[in-house]
């Protein structure tokens, strides 16, 4: 019994679990301070703390004194990027040529708990547009408040990693190993 109790501390120190979690939020049911809209997913990867993936999009607005440009946010446009800042996730993009001078747009969510998924209800965060024309410089375009929306994570299961294999499969054979041997004692 001593042994089997040694293997299985040995075993259990050798073996390392995998704990990282890769998180696909969901998006859904977003509005904006000008009735805008949004919605869309972005793949969070928590050891390497990156979005990996995503695909978010906004509705154009119009207004009194304008509107506000609906955007697409996805990685599949290498001109695209995303950041995480303390508790935020932001998508920003370069949109190409408008009126006089290059638009990009920042689309920012500061309430969405990246290494502790759970459901937020009332999504909080900003969407800005920024005009860049030559030797102008850049000026701000415009923006509007996020005022609803829904984030969903969903989890992927993660796989054992060859430790865990190494560490059941060795469980399951001590465990053969007792049974035999107190089988065999039995009977003698």
């Amino acid at each position: 019994m001593k042994r089997l109790l040694a293997a299985a501390v040995l075993a259990a120190s050798v073996a390392t679990a995998a704990n990282a979690a890769v998180t696909t939020w969901t998006i859904t049911d977003g509005t904006f301070s000008d009735t805008g809209t949004f919605s869309g997913s972005f793949t969070y990867d928590d050891s390497s703390n990156t979005v990996t993936s995503w695909d978010l999009v906004t509705s154009d607005t119009t207004g009194p004194t304008g509107g506000f440009p609906g955007f697409e946010y996805t990685s599949s446009d290498a001109s695209q990027s995303s950041s995480i800042n303390s508790g935020s996730v932001s998508f920003s993009a370069d949109f190409g040529p408008f009126f006089i001078g290059d638009l990009f747009g920042n689309l920012e969510f500061d309430n969405i708990p990246l290494s502790a998924p759970a459901t937020v209800s009332a999504l909080s965060g900003t969407e800005v547009g920024l005009v860049c024309a030559g030797t102008f410089g850049c000026g701000p375009f415009g923006g509007r408040t996020i005022t609803a929306g829904v984030a969903t994570p969903s989890i992927a299961g993660a796989a054992p990693e060859p430790a865990g294999w190494a560490l059941m499969i060795a469980g399951f054979g001590l465990a053969g190993a007792m049974l035999r041997r107190r089988k065999a004692a039995a009977a003698a």
